[in-house]
């Protein structure tokens, strides 16, 4: 009986497209500590800023209001009077009176006079207006 033969086979090596050996690679830095302190002073100076500018508004505010302190007012004397003041109000709106009254009278006839003016006060028993007499007058056998 013959042994067995075994071969030792090595895969058959391609000289032609060689895949360059791995370099290693160089540590890369991390530099996120360096964003962070870029960010933090830029936060800081804008901070700065708007309290610079608010400073900046209020002096101007303060300012105005000493100058508006310090202004001198003249002052105009005159003796007092009596008598009424004109005041007039004009806008658009309309008018409603607290009380109405519709007078309703117990004969019929033609008005000769009305007594009272709009919007007057007027009391029980006051003349309010005036019919004319003549036709009762003649009902009543009166003449002139």
């Amino acid at each position: 009986m013959e042994s067995p033969v075994v071969l030792d086979q090595k895969p058959a090596r391609n000289t032609e497209h060689r895949i360059p050996p791995l370099q290693p690679e160089q540590p890369r830095r991390n530099l996120w500590w360096l964003w962070t302190l870029i960010l933090a002073a830029l936060v800081y100076g804008g901070y700065r800023f708007y309290q610079a500018q608010v400073a900046k508004h209020a002096a101007l505010a303060a300012a105005e209001q000493q100058k508006i302190a310090n202004r001198q007012i003249s002052v105009v004397v005159t003796p007092a009077h009596l008598g009424d003041m004109p005041v007039t109000l004009s806008g658009l709106g309309s008018v409603t009176a607290f009380q109405t009254v519709t007078v309703k009278t117990r004969i019929d006839g033609q008005l000769t006079r009305v007594v009272f003016r709009e919007g007057q006060f007027v009391h029980q028993g006051d003349l309010l207006a005036e019919i004319d007499p003549r036709t009762y007058q003649v009902q009543v056998g009166w003449a002139f």
